[in-house]
C-alpha cells in the first residue's frame, strides 16, 4: 500500500470523527434555534397578555369616568326637576322642562355606554384568563425547548472533547497538503468532504462524472476533487 493511499485512508478516519461531532453539533444547533423559536412564542404571548390588561385598564378607567358623569348628571337632573316645580311662570317652567327632558337623554345614552362597557370589561377579563393559559402553555413549551437544547450541548460539547485526542493524533501523521484540502472540502461540506463514486456520480452531491474522472480516482495516488460540489474523491 502506497503512502498516498495510506493518507487517504488517514482522510476516512478524519471523516468518520468529524462526522460524530458533526452530528451532535447540528442536534445542537437545531435545538438552539427550538429554544430560540419557543422563547419568541413566549414573549408575543406576554406582550398579548399585558395588551389585553392594558385594554381592560382602558375600559374600567372610562367606565368609571362614565360612573362619575352619570352621578354629576343626575345631580343636575335634580336640580332641574326643582327648578321646574317651583317655577314661577309657564315659560320658565318650560324652558326647564326642556331642559330636563334632553339631559334625561343623555342620561339615557350614558347609561347604556356604562352598561355597554360593563359587557366588554367581562368579555376583556374572558380575555384575559385566555391569554394567561397562552402563556403558561407558552412558557412551558419554552422550558422544555431549553432544557432539551442544554442537554444536547453538553452531549455536543462533550462529543467535540472525546474526538480531539484521537484527532490530533491523526492529523499529525497527515501531510500538510493533504491536510489543507481536506479541510478546505470541510469547511464547504462538514458532514462529508471526502466520498466515493458509484455508478459514475458522486456519492456527495450526485454529479455525474466522466470516465477518465472514475478511472482516476479508483487509482489513488492523486488528490481528485468532485467538479460539482469539490468533494473529495475516493475509491476505497
Amino acid at each position: 500500500m502506497s503512502a498516498f493511499v495510506d493518507q487517504l485512508n488517514l482522510m476516512w478516519q478524519l471523516r468518520e470523527l468529524d462526522a460524530r461531532v458533526f452530528a451532535a453539533v447540528s442536534r445542537a444547533a437545531l435545538a438552539a434555534r427550538d429554544a430560540a423559536n419557543a422563547a419568541a412564542s413566549e414573549a408575543y404571548s406576554r406582550k398579548k397578555l399585558d395588551e389585553a390588561k392594558a385594554r381592560l385598564r382602558d375600559l374600567q378607567k372610562r367606565e368609571r369616568d362614565t360612573e362619575v358623569e352619570i352621578k354629576t348628571l343626575q345631580k343636575r337632573l335634580q336640580l332641574l326637576e326643582e327648578s321646574a316645580n317651583s317655577a314661577t311662570s309657564d315659560s320658565i317652567r318650560k324652558h326647564s322642562i326642556e331642559a330636563l327632558e334632553k339631559e334625561r337623554q343623555t342620561l339615557d345614552s350614558l347609561e347604556n355606554a356604562g352598561l355597554a362597557l360593563l359587557d366588554d370589561i367581562e368579555k376583556a377579563q374572558a380575555a384575559i384568563q385566555s391569554a394567561e393559559a397562552v402563556v403558561a402553555a407558552a412558557a412551558a413549551k419554552a422550558l422544555e425547548a431549553k432544557t432539551h437544547h442544554d442537554q444536547l450541548a453538553v452531549v455536543a460539547g462533550a462529543a467535540e472533547s472525546e474526538a480531539r485526542p484521537p484527532r490530533d493524533g491523526v492529523t499529525a501523521t497527515m501531510q500538510a497538503e493533504l491536510l489543507t484540502a481536506y479541510e478546505s472540502a470541510r469547511a464547504k461540506h462538514p458532514d462529508s468532504p471526502i466520498c466515493g463514486i458509484k455508478d459514475g456520480y458522486c456519492e456527495g452531491c450526485s454529479g455525474e462524472l466522466t470516465l477518465h474522472h472514475g478511472t482516476r480516482v479508483r487509482a489513488r495516488n492523486e488528490i481528485m476533487r468532485c467538479p460539482h460540489c469539490a468533494r473529495i474523491h475516493d475509491a476505497k
